[in-house]
């Protein structure tokens, strides 16, 4: 056995990740986006109430800033993770191609040098 194997391979995650890549990242969108809707108000009381002493309430909207920050976070590591993946399963070359496709669509030639 090999030390540090996984027991996924990369196809099986490789096929994962494109399958699934677009509820993934709509629902962490919409989580913290949510997460934030509901804080903003929290925290906007709580800095009132914070002014008179008080300032469970923006220890709570602080709490909830947090698991909305959590949300982008792991948004971000799926995004890192999701590249690295396409990346490792395409090759360097992957990247050139993203490049040359650029270059087409825009007009502007990304490789010529100056």
């Amino acid at each position: 056995m090999v030390p540090f194997s996984s027991p996924v391979s990369d196809n099986q995650l490789q096929k994962w990740f494109l399958t699934n890549a677009l509820w993934v990242e709509t629902l962490l969108a919409i989580v913290a986006v949510g997460i934030w809707i509901i804080a903003l108000p929290i925290i906007i009381f709580g800095v009132f109430t914070a002014l008179d002493g008080d300032t469970s309430i923006l220890d709570v909207g602080m709490m909830i800033v947090v698991a909305g920050f959590t949300s982008v976070t792991l948004l971000a590591v799926y995004a890192v993770v999701s590249g690295f993946l396409e990346i490792r399963h395409q090759g360097p070359f992957f990247i050139r191609r993203v490049i040359l496709h650029l270059s087409r669509m825009t007009g502007f030639n990304f490789s010529k040098r100056s």
